[in-house]
């Protein structure tokens, strides 16, 4: 009795002094050093906790200090608008990708860049193994293509009859696994290869956890061994008694989990260890899916205790909201799982407008109106461009008339027809010699087609046109007929079925009545006259479509919307790859095939440039030739302005 008492003592002893020397600070480091030494430490710091602080030797021990190793520029998965510019008046949004700022596809102004790739969300692959490329269309929104990420070569579980030999006369038949093929011991001559082994069918092990080792006859077939796979070493739900005393005098009582006897906090004299937790089996938490943790009384039985193991934060379908864009906006929250999970959106409050990565402070528009010319007289084939100033605030503070682009601020060209308001987007001018440091000027072309009296005008949004502020000023335009009629194709749209492809023509497109405009692929003008055989008496308008709209690889049809989206013209005849599509009557339905002469020797017969077809005088354009080439660069569509 007094050697176990003096051991006692002696244990208690020896704890006391290890608490009384223990250092939680987490920060230093005991181990002498040189004063005005530093090292890293091991304290980890950095937006990504990608550094350690730096450790100073102060007073001959190692202290942490407020700098930290780490380079990392932001918070991985963070966006910000960039300074790419991209659709014309929007910016590239950058993604934090380890632990730097990355140009994305996405645009704060039409969506994605036109052209841009990303990995989609559209499983593909034998075993949905992979995602479908994705490519952004002239909209600005994602397409699925065909091209697919993954990269298995067989549909898991299929077999196939190798290479390797077996059997003299035979192969190894292979199994799919992981979407590679791997060879089996199954031979496709006399059955598996004698003595070979594999892994059977037949669950063994004390929890059923494994399957017998099979092995090949001599008549080429498999038996079941002796050997199994499985590692258990007890039942599991079953208990004994262990090796770690307990109470004086006792042992824990062992349970089987997994299969591995595990110390219970179960004493076999006594009950429970005093003070011992387990998790119990009240259910709580906010949707009942944790359990209360359980404490051993001095009794040796146990006690729920206030402790619960569940961690949900809120009640399943239950709503709310949150703050988002910097505190500037309300997004809805729906609680899932347990955890509360937003839609994404972000309504910004009243004066902010959201940028496509936060709530920005929105420009008041504090003055504008047309700055030139202000009442005109013109015809309706006379080029003219009408400007708009603009003079904005954001809190009080001017942020216009330093000549650069600002994102938030959009305008608008708009004109009265007889009651019915027209509006088109204006272009931001760099070189505006009236703004008098105060203001930004804007420009654009009015779409006066007809001769009338118009009533013309501007309005402008601080926020990315989610609001709009008109102009006090009116001005009048009166539009004379012209000499020769003409065809505008500002803003109209080329469309590529088959393989879909979308073009849409810029402003300032006019073409006059008999003569047209050539679309090329992807080519300047000298090289597809060069390509094509072109005299230079031949007089056309040309524009390069730099890969948009066409793309002829066989049963493309081809259609003319303009830009209210009405159809004009088509869709055409399909045409066949290697071919040459030339239309016979402007008045002929475009989607019937007899009108249209196809030709297979498109390099010869083709006439880009020159309708040698029948005019009827349609009163619209029309499309007329569309050929292949055997260098995909110098395909093209040619339309006819039919007035």
């Amino acid at each position: 009795m007094k050697k176990t008492l003096l051991f006692i003592l002696s244990l208690v002893f020896t704890m006391g002094l290890a608490t009384a020397c223990d250092d939680d600070s987490g920060n230093n480091n005991t181990s002498e050093c040189t004063e005005g030494e530093t090292q890293n430490g091991t304290t980890i710091c950095g937006l990504n906790g990608e550094g350690v602080f730096v450790q100073s030797c102060t007073d001959g021990m190692w202290a942490d200090t407020t700098t930290c190793t780490g380079t990392d520029e932001c918070t991985n998965d963070a966006t910000q608008v960039g300074e790419t510019v991209c659709n014309d008046t929007g910016f590239l949004i950058q993604d934090c990708t380890l632990g730097a700022w990355v140009d994305s596809a996405n645009c704060t102004v039409g969506g994605c860049v036109a052209d841009a790739t990303q990995v989609g969300t559209t499983v593909c692959g034998l075993n949905d193994e992979g995602y479908f490329m994705q490519l952004c269309n002239a909209e600005g929104t994602w397409d699925d293509t065909t091209e697919c990420t993954g990269t298995d070569i067989c549909e898991n579980g299929t077999t196939q009859n190798g290479t390797t030999v077996c059997n003299e006369t035979g192969v190894f038949i292979q199994d799919c696994t992981n979407g590679a093929w791997v060879d089996s011991a199954n031979c496709t001559v006399g059955g598996c290869t004698e003595d070979a082994t594999q892994v059977g069918t037949t669950v063994c092990g004390l929890n059923d956890e494994g399957f017998f080792v099979q092995l090949c006859n001599a008549t080429g077939t498999w038996d079941d061994t002796a050997a199994c796979t499985g590692t258990d070493i007890c039942v599991n739900g079953t208990t004994q008694n262990g090796t770690t005393v307990c109470n004086g005098t006792g042992v824990l009582v062992q349970d089987c989990t997994l299969g591995a006897w595990v110390d219970s906090a179960n004493c076999t004299v006594g009950g429970c260890t005093e003070d011992a937790t387990q998790v119990g089996s009240t259910a709580c938490g906010l949707n009942l899916e944790g359990f209360y943790v359980q404490l051993c009384n001095a009794a040796g039985t146990w006690d729920d205790t206030a402790a619960c193991t569940g961690t949900d934060v809120c009640v399943n379908n239950d709503t709310g909201t949150d703050n988002c864009g910097d505190g500037h906006g309300i997004q809805d929250l729906l609680c899932t799982g347990g955890a509360w999970v937003n839609d994404g959106s972000c309504v910004c409050t009243t004066g902010y407008y959201w940028d496509g990565a936060t709530c920005a402070e929105a420009v008041t528009i504090d003055w504008c109106d047309v700055q030139a010319p202000k009442n005109y007289s013109g015809t309706v084939d006379a080029t003219e461009v009408i400007y708009g100033q603009v003079y904005g605030l954001i809190g009080g503070t001017k942020v216009t008339g330093s000549g650069a682009f600002n994102p938030a601020i959009e305008a608008q060209l708009c004109y009265d027809d007889a009651g019915t308001e027209t509006c088109m987007p204006a272009a931001f001018n760099p070189t505006c010699s009236s703004c008098g440091g105060d203001n930004d000027e804007y420009m654009a072309p009015p779409n006066f087609d007809t001769a009338g009296d118009y009533t013309y005008y501007y309005k402008f949004s601080g926020d990315m046109g989610n609001t709009w502020t008109t102009c006090d000023g009116t001005f009048l335009a009166t539009i004379t007929g012209g000499s020769t009629p003409t065809c505008d194709l500002s803003g109209y749209t080329l469309q590529q079925q088959n393989s879909a492809q979308t073009l849409v023509l810029p402003a300032g497109i006019v073409i006059n009545a008999g003569e047209v405009l050539v679309i090329g692929r992807n080519t300047d003008e000298a090289s597809f006259r060069t390509a094509w055989l072109i005299d230079s008496s031949v007089t056309f308008t040309y524009f390069n479509a730099t890969s948009h709209g066409i793309s002829i690889n066989g049963d493309e049809t081809f259609e003319i919307s303009d830009a209210a989206m009405t159809s004009v013209d088509g869709p055409t005849s399909a045409i066949t790859s290697g071919y040459n599509m030339q239309r016979t009557d402007t008045a002929a339905a475009a989607g019937d095939a007899a009108s249209w002469i196809a030709n297979s020797d498109e390099m010869t017969v083709a006439t880009p440039g020159t309708f040698a077809g029948t005019v009827s005088g349609t009163g619209h354009a029309v499309i007329t030739e569309y050929s292949d080439h055997t260098a995909f660069a110098n395909e093209f569509v040619e339309i006819y302005c039919d007035k």
